[in-house]
């Protein structure tokens, strides 16, 4: 059996999304079974992380492929 190549950007994209699954699955389960949603906050800060991920990957995006090649963090950091 021949294996295919996985690149290091997708295994970590692999593991982040197996380990958001595996925490909301547990948190749905102690939820249900604890009969109580105390730690309502979980799910919410996993899904803003999730946004803050996927917006500087679009940055990142943007910058390679030079959409904003003229813009320069210096003049940003030393507004003179």
């Amino acid at each position: 059996m021949k294996w295919f190549y996985l690149s290091a950007r997708v295994k970590l994209g692999l593991a982040l999304v197996g380990s958001s699954l595996a925490s909301m699955g547990l948190y749905v389960a102690g939820a249900w079974s604890n009969h109580d949603g105390a730690f309502g906050y979980l799910p919410w800060n996993l899904l803003l992380a999730w946004l803050a991920l996927i917006v500087a990957l679009w940055l990142v995006c943007l910058v390679c492929y030079r959409a904003l090649a003229g813009f320069s963090a210096e003049y940003v950091l030393h507004d003179k």
